[in-house]
């Protein structure tokens, strides 16, 4: 059976409110034929019924699948009919009505340049806010997602990549409870190039706005460290502690770090201190964002938009910088620096829980 040359993905898992904007701004693209397969992973508040309610200009089929959005991910990629796939979260909006067939013709014309479809693409986000503040903390979140490095590149961008490059890759890992994301983005690093996609897509910055700016910085960076180096057995027990977006509230950082600290106690002294180093050389392979905040502190006094301005502390530090920070000495003051850090963070976090509790009107 013949049909669209893209297909786009949607996992849901109650998203009853999010999913109808995301589908009517996929009715306004123009330009490109495509298809939509919502996968959802048993939503209880009517997501499966919300396209059917919608009139929509493009085939839309509804899939069910074990929860999971790695599972929901390659349950839609298989439902899929064209050779092209694009991964969308429930709650990303498409401001720009020729957003997807500019993705189109660049794919298109990086695979030519190229000379294979090892090729995957993401665009460059902005935050979708509820109240003002922060600004400059988003500004860098927002041209950190252009800069196209390891690390960068996460599910809320969008992933466009073709069937057969996601089949090599052995799709999404089915085994991890998040971060499915971060995982291919590895793969993808690893064995073939990423892209910057023309036009930016936005998601909600609910997470960070209740939850509040540091602890959710905090929480992310510990995340993607645990699973940068490995540590399975704790991002397996951390899923009760990683709200989905919808049910973001104040968040406690105190439960995640107690976890975090007992498994890096299990092998004893030397297991803590091999964690630490490890935790060292995650820090040190990550310090030229650092040197990228100072450059977007500059360009967004200049009024300049996130990730079009020069960055020159960032060059000069992978000019000179990176080498002696990810060299041993370097590695181990990191390490340092960081377990300072992370005590740091308890004892605020335990602080902030106390504080809460004796005066809860005061968040």
């Amino acid at each position: 059976m013949s049909g669209p040359l893209l297909s786009v993905v949607i996992p849901t898992r109650n998203e009853a409110t999010t999913l109808p904007g995301l589908l009517r701004d996929l009715a306004r693209q123009q330009g490109t034929e495509f298809e939509v397969v919502v996968v959802d992973g048993g939503s209880g508040d009517g997501t499966p019924e919300v396209p059917g309610r919608l009139a929509l200009p493009f085939p839309c089929r509804v899939v069910r699948s074990a929860p999971g959005r790695g599972r929901q991910l390659n349950a839609g990629a298989r439902a899929a009919w064209g050779p092209d796939l694009l991964f969308l979260h429930a709650d990303t909006r498409l401001p720009h009505p020729g957003l997807l067939v500019r993705a189109a013709r660049h794919m298109a014309s990086e695979r030519e340049r190229l000379g294979h479809d090892r090729v995957a693409g993401h665009f460059g986000l902005r935050f979708r806010r509820a109240s003002p503040g922060r600004d400059a903390a988003f500004y860098f979140y927002e041209a950190k997602t252009r800069t196209n490095r390891p690390g960068t590149v996460h599910g809320d961008q969008g992933i466009w990549i073709s069937r057969s490059f996601l089949d090599s890759l052995g799709g999404f890992d089915e085994t991890l409870p998040f971060l499915e994301d971060e995982d291919l983005a590895r793969r993808v690093f690893q064995t073939g190039v990423w892209t910057l996609l023309p036009g930016t897509v936005v998601t909600s910055a609910r997470r960070f706005e209740v939850e509040g700016m540091g602890p959710r910085q905090a929480l992310n960076a510990l995340i993607l460290a645990a699973h940068d180096l490995g540590w399975h057995e704790f991002l397996a027990e951390a899923p009760a502690l990683y709200r989905e977006q919808a049910r973001a509230d104040h968040l406690d950082l105190v439960p995640f770090l107690r976890l975090l600290q007992a498994h890096g106690s299990r092998g004893g002294f030397l297991g803590l201190l091999r964690r630490w180093m490890e935790t060292g050389g995650f820090v040190a392979r990550n310090a030229w964002q650092l040197a990228f905040a100072w450059d977007c502190r500059r360009n967004r006094r200049r009024g300049i938009p996130p990730g079009d301005g020069p960055t020159p502390w960032t060059d000069r530090f992978e000019r000179w910088g990176s080498r002696w920070v990810e060299s041993g000495p370097g590695v181990v003051g990191a390490a340092m620096l960081t377990a300072a850090a992370f005590y740091g963070l308890w004892a605020a976090a335990a602080l902030r829980r106390t504080t809460a509790k004796k005066w809860p009107l005061s968040r």
